[in-house]
């Protein structure tokens, strides 16, 4: 009997063994693949999204335009956005991506797409390179991690986020990340600018918030405060406004960039 129960206890060790490692999904994950070396020149040390963008190259989850230039102020395109949350979703996971020959977002966009990551309204796959506004931008990342990644630590009110309806489905999942901390606003109201375009510095600082939780916004915004301000800063300064202080934080990389070329100095 006792040798029977030994032989059970064996087999259950391999059979866990063996499970894939995407069973092993987790935000400790996220780790410093890559280090940099003040590779973009046109990323100040004193700008405030410098910190997001070490950090999110550092993890792997976000290149440059090209071996010197991140393209701070350029706006995210879609092929990009598939991309990061691509990333994110298989570093979570413990997946891998396997890029194949042709476009350098083709393997990510399959991905997503095996993985339901781009049910969202208004994705046209047929013009991956095109920019996207701020809500499509939101919609795609939040499918990067779980729902249980998303707990609440701010008090959203109905109607608090002025141009977002939280009565539609794409303003449930923005209310959802006002809530957690991953967004805050794009101005002093909180409003989000739904149709607006998003920069990729802005982006970086999103997806910073999204895999490290202690970076995320303590806010709380009630419709007096839409109507009015609200007392915290938005979450993406502009280049007039002074960030908030940022922790360090690391990243993962993955074999090909986003549209990566050399880059002469």
């Amino acid at each position: 009997m006792q040798k029977r129960i030994v032989k059970i206890l064996a087999s259950c060790t391999l059979v866990l063994s063996m499970l894939p490692i995407s069973t092993y999904a987790a935000m400790d994950n996220f780790k410093a693949q890559r280090s940099y070396r003040t590779m973009f020149d046109d990323v100040s040390e004193t700008a405030w999204y410098a910190n997001s963008i070490v950090k999110v190259y550092e993890l792997g989850l976000m290149n440059g335009k090209s071996t010197c230039q991140f393209a701070p102020n350029g706006n995210i395109t879609l092929a990009e956005t598939i991309a990061l949350a691509a990333r994110m979703h298989a570093t979570y996971h413990g997946n891998k991506i396997y890029l194949t020959e042709g476009e350098w977002y083709a393997s990510y966009i399959r991905y997503a797409l095996q993985n339901d990551m781009l049910e969202a309204a208004g994705i046209d796959l047929q013009n991956p390179t095109e920019q996207i506004p701020r809500d499509l931008f939101a919609q795609i990342l939040y499918t990067a991690l779980p729902t249980e990644e998303y707990t609440a630590i701010n008090t959203i009110a109905d109607g608090a986020i002025a141009d977002v309806s939280a009565q539609e489905s794409d303003g449930k999942i923005i209310y959802t990340l006002y809530a957690a901390g991953v967004l805050r606003g794009s101005d002093a109201s909180g409003r989000f600018l739904p149709t607006s375009f998003i920069t990729r510095a802005q982006g970086a600082a999103i997806m910073v918030r999204m895999v490290d939780a202690s970076q995320r916004q303590h806010f709380v915004l009630t419709l007096i405060d839409a109507e009015e301000q609200i007392a915290t800063e938005p979450e993406e300064p502009t280049p007039q406004m002074q960030a908030l202080p940022q922790k360090e934080i690391m990243r993962k990389s993955y074999a090909k960039a986003d549209t990566m070329l050399d880059c002469e100095k």
